[in-house]
């Protein structure tokens, strides 16, 4: 690997203007402090936004360059190789799909999967549907090796863009270190109070988007309550967003707005405790690169119901309910099984816990640390 003796250092560079963002951010922190844990031979230039400050990447082979470069613009076209070749850097690599088209080094792209190829509408902006499709095929075919989280994000970029399979590795995500089960009284009420959350709620954690089958989770809830065995409520985390009114609408239309509770943007402190005091997390979208929440449940003790299709059973095995995500009564009966049945969730629990270790960042850094052994030989 490249973090040998053997090897004169190299000399790596990343691209962590989005740190701090969902999704790109948190993969790019986790994965690069797990990197630097097992890579202390090359040096490492990330170069992030003004201000950032992660204690994670003091380190002696490791330099923060800030910049003010925006994402998407002419700017960084320019500015960019010109900033890599003044460090003299060996290898760049960008853990967004976007790549600049010249570059004075070895490079590695993250595509972590091919959701607006295959949603264009979930971006609205004409403007900006056709940079991502010019620059996630720039990305795919300009860098020396692409990493991807999945063996499903792996076919997709291949059925989408048609790359060489040899050139992508796949590197699975992992749950962070904090997320297991919450015991401490203090943290749970401390969530309980914050939230506002009600004594017993399934859970959905994500973004607003067509593609996270929101809508079908509040019918089937609802289907729940109609059938008059349920006293639980249904807990929606995750930033709201004005051009999914519809979403809100739906329950208000449904008249349960008393029993379904949008608590917004949960801070990653808190998650474990969120996860912690739900029944189970729900969750049966229609197209996934990775899931990450179907990991962060399981580590916490969460039961999980999510979807049999994309990368989900590669994700969950056997250690969740899988469900046609299409089929409202199908996201019903696995509900109720988790009011219902008490031995098929403490089994569920197990099975989740044992499922949540086979996976670490650990293991992503050093997969992806032989990728970069790879392109720089």
């Amino acid at each position: 690997m490249p973090g040998s003796s053997t090897h004169s250092p190299a000399r790596i560079a990343v691209d962590l203007r989005l740190v701090g963002k969902p999704g790109i951010g948190h993969y790019a922190t986790q994965l690069f402090a797990a990197v630097l844990d097992l890579d202390t031979h090359n040096h490492y230039v990330f170069i992030a936004p003004r201000g950032w400050n992660d204690k994670r990447f003091r380190r002696a082979n490791a330099t923060v360059l800030e910049t003010s470069m925006r994402y998407y613009s002419i700017q960084e076209q320019v500015l960019m190789p010109v900033l890599l070749k003044r460090k003299g850097i060996d290898l760049f690599h960008s853990p967004h799909f976007l790549l600049q088209v010249i570059l004075p080094c070895k490079s590695v792209v993250s595509i972590l999967d091919a959701i607006y190829l295959t949603f264009p509408d979930d971006l609205r902006n004409p403007v900006a549907r056709a940079y991502y499709e010019v620059a996630f095929r720039v990305g795919a075919w300009r860098s020396d090796r692409i990493i991807t989280i999945s063996n499903f994000s792996k076919a997709e970029i291949i059925r989408t863009v048609g790359v060489d399979p040899k050139r992508i590795a796949v590197t699975q995500l992992a749950a962070a270190r904090n997320f297991h089960p919450v015991s401490d009284d203090h943290k749970l009420m401390e969530a309980r109070a914050a939230l506002s959350l009600p004594p017993r709620y399934f859970l959905y954690i994500g973004i607003q988007r067509h593609r996270k089958n929101i809508p079908r989770i509040i019918l089937a809830f609802h289907q729940l309550l109609q059938a008059g065995d349920c006293g639980h409520h249904l807990v929606l985390a995750g930033k709201s967003d004005p051009r999914y009114r519809h979403i809100p609408e739906l329950v208000e239309r449904l008249g349960i707005g008393d029993r379904v509770h949008f608590v917004g943007y949960v801070t990653d402190e808190m998650l474990p405790a969120l996860y912690s005091l739900a029944d189970a997390l729900v969750f049966p979208s229609l197209y996934e690169g990775f899931g990450l929440p179907v990991l962060e449940a399981m580590a916490c003790g969460t039961p999980v119901i999510t979807s049999n299709s994309t990368c989900l059973p590669e994700v969950a095995g056997d250690a969740a309910l899988l469900v046609d995500p299409t089929d409202t009564s199908a996201i019903v009966n696995a509900m109720r099984r988790i009011l219902t049945d008490q031995e098929g969730i403490e089994r569920l629990r197990r099975l989740g816990f044992a499922r949540a270790k086979n996976f670490s960042w650990e293991m992503t850094a050093r997969q992806t640390l032989e990728v970069y052994r790879d392109v720089l030989n």
